[in-house]
């Protein structure tokens, strides 16, 4: 699907805003998706293109919210393993390391002086709310210890402990 290099321009730009960085032509229509809060629909042709001048005109977006499902997270998965979706997740994950001071929340160990391997955890599961997957108010610094007792079984805020 070819999409403007001017739209595509006008939504990376209001992506930024809105604190998501690194969206590229592939990328930009699951981006908005994602920071609208939607669940990720396979939009092609006019239907994208349409989709997207209403994100960057602020025009009321007549799309139904879907439920979340399965194959939103399948699809997710799919963004994620693609390189757009790995240099959008690494740069992000450097976001939240510098936000957190590279050291856990939970127990405020550090890489350098623990030797502790530092994870960046979704506060609320990708399992619980795949819109939040990018959001940098549900991210936080974990260590692989602590990450791994957390799990996906909890949503506790970690964050401004230490």
């Amino acid at each position: 699907m070819f999409i403007p290099k001017d739209l595509v321009t006008k939504c990376c730009k209001k992506l930024e805003k809105m604190g998501i960085r690194g969206s590229t032509p592939e990328s930009v229509v699951v981006d908005v998706q994602i920071a609208l809060g939607r669940n990720i629909v396979n939009m092609k042709g006019q239907k994208a293109l349409d989709f997207l001048q209403a994100f960057v005109g602020n025009a009321a977006i007549k799309e139904p919210r879907q439920e979340k499902s399965f194959s939103c997270l399948k699809e997710l998965t799919v963004y994620l393993n693609s390189s757009a979706g790995q240099a959008r997740w690494r740069s992000l994950r450097y976001d939240i390391l510098e936000r957190d001071k590279g050291k856990c929340c939970l127990c405020g160990r550090n890489a350098h002086a623990h030797g502790v391997v530092l994870h960046v955890d979704h506060i609320v599961p990708k399992s619980v709310d795949i819109s939040l997957a990018f959001d940098p108010e549900n991210l936080q610094v974990l260590c692989e210890e602590c990450n791994l007792g957390k799990s996906n079984r909890f949503s506790t805020d970690w964050r401004n402990k230490h």
